[in-house]
C-alpha cells in the first residue's frame, strides 16, 4: 500500500533527474501527465530531455555514430508542444530542422535550457538519440534546431515526417 502510494504521488508530483540529483518539478511532471509521456521500460517518446552524467539515465548511441550519452528517461518535453517543424538552409549553406514550441513548451524549453547551461540536452525522434546539444545559455524564444552537419542532412525530411505525424497522433487522443 505504501510503495502504490509513493508510485501515485510520484505520477502525479514527477521528478527530474539531473546529473543524478532528485528534484520534484511540478511543471515538468504536469507535462508528463498531459502529454501521456510514460516511458515504458528503455523505449523513449520521442522529445527533448536531460542528458545525465552518470550511467544512471538510459543508454543510446548517437543515430548514424559510435558516441553514446545517457538519457534520463523523464522527457522535458514530447511532440506535443512542438508547434511547428521546418527544414531551412542557415547562412553557410546547411539545412537544419527547425523547431517551435508552443507557450507551454516555450516555458518548458526555457526552464530546461536555464536549468543545463553548461550541460547538455537530447533530441530523441523515434527512439532513437539524433542530436545532443550543448546549453550555452537559456532559450527563451521557444525554438531548438538539429544541425548534424551535410553528412546527416539527408535523414532531415525524414525526421520531420515522423514528428510530424506524431505530433497529429498526439493532437487526436486530446
Amino acid at each position: 500500500m505504501k510503495l502504490l502510494l509513493l508510485l501515485a504521488t510520484l505520477a502525479f508530483f514527477g521528478y527530474t533527474e539531473n546529473d543524478g540529483t532528485m528534484k520534484v518539478n511540478h511543471l515538468t511532471s504536469c507535462n508528463m501527465i498531459y502529454n501521456k509521456a510514460y516511458t515504458l521500460g528503455d523505449t523513449l517518446q520521442t522529445g527533448w530531455y536531460y542528458v545525465t552524467e552518470k550511467p544512471n539515465g538510459i543508454k543510446r548511441h548517437l543515430d548514424k555514430d559510435t558516441v553514446s550519452s545517457f538519457i534520463n528517461p523523464v522527457p522535458i518535453m514530447t511532440v506535443y508542444h512542438i508547434e511547428k517543424t521546418e527544414i531551412v538552409t542557415n547562412s553557410f549553406g546547411n539545412k537544419i530542422f527547425l523547431m517551435r514550441f508552443d507557450e507551454v513548451g516555450k516555458k518548458l524549453w526555457s526552464n530546461a535550457t536555464l536549468r543545463t547551461v553548461g550541460g547538455h540536452l537530447a533530441f530523441i525522434v523515434d527512439n532513437k538519440l539524433i542530436f545532443t546539444a550543448k546549453v550555452n545559455g537559456p532559450v527563451t524564444e521557444g525554438v531548438a534546431s538539429v544541425n548534424r552537419g551535410k553528412s546527416y542532412e539527408v535523414h532531415l525530411e525524414n525526421i520531420k515526417t515522423i514528428i510530424d505525424k506524431e505530433k497529429q497522433l498526439s493532437k487526436n487522443v486530446k
